[in-house]
């Protein structure tokens, strides 16, 4: 029996269609992680905190491809010669392309500084590390929200369409959603103060992470015994 990364497919396919289409200099950065508080509770042996099981740069037509890549045998993925429980799985993506020459960038200062400091290094790993954080173009604004244990998503997603129009793509997630905002799709009185309208709201407990180029929780994928998907 193999994991299972893919949960939805035609929810997959349905959030790829949103996303930018790539560029010969673009990519999206995937991770697959397993974190031990989705399993935390029950009788499955416990993993550490949080663990990057895979990560990998792809274009958008490759995308479906390359998880399926994921979908090996269970126990394949080890966490201290333990294996990683399918419940613990999670499939991250930087829903803003990256762009490989400002990786290419950043990567030859690192080596640098690892050879000058003389420290080891894996230039694979560097790479993807130097991905991670190099986007092309902000297309989405991303506001990971965290659900509080007396509100609900709806009335979240209606305080934030009240405010920002119809430029949110909304994804649901296990813990709260993650509220995709169509930059240049934003008019120009809105655009003067809906940071602030949000970032200093009162009315609820949730929490609003206003970093906006997260790592989100990938529709269709699997994500600690939920499966994230698109609300509009």
């Amino acid at each position: 029996m193999n994991y299972q990364i893919i949960a939805d497919e035609q929810e997959l396919t349905r959030f790829i269609a949103l996303l930018p289409d790539t560029t010969p200099d673009e990519c999206y950065y995937v991770s697959l992680m397993a974190r031990n508080k989705w399993i935390k509770g029950t009788e499955i042996p416990p993993i550490a905190s949080q663990v990057q099981i895979k990560r990998f740069s792809t274009s958008k037509g490759l995308l479906v491809e390359k998880l399926r890549h994921l979908e090996c045998a269970k126990g394949t993925y080890l966490n201290k010669g333990v294996a990683v429980p399918q419940e613990a799985l999670g499939v991250y993506i930087t829903v803003n392309p990256r762009s490989y020459r400002r990786a290419g960038l950043r990567l030859l200062k690192d080596i640098a500084e690892h050879l000058e400091e003389e420290q080891d290094f894996n230039p694979h790993q560097l790479a993807l590390s130097a991905l991670q954080v190099t986007p092309s173009r902000k297309h989405w604004f991303d506001i990971d929200m965290d659900l509080a244990e007396s509100e609900d998503r709806a009335t979240i997603q209606a305080f934030i369409t009240s405010i920002l129009g119809d430029v949110v793509t909304y994804i649901h997630t296990r813990g709260g959603m993650h509220c995709l905002v169509e930059l240049k799709k934003i008019t120009p009185e809105r655009a003067k103060n809906w940071y602030i309208q949000i970032s200093e709201q009162q009315q609820f407990k949730s929490g609003f992470d206003m970093i906006g180029d997260n790592l989100t929780p990938l529709p269709g994928c699997v994500q600690g015994g939920f499966v994230p998907f698109v609300v509009r």
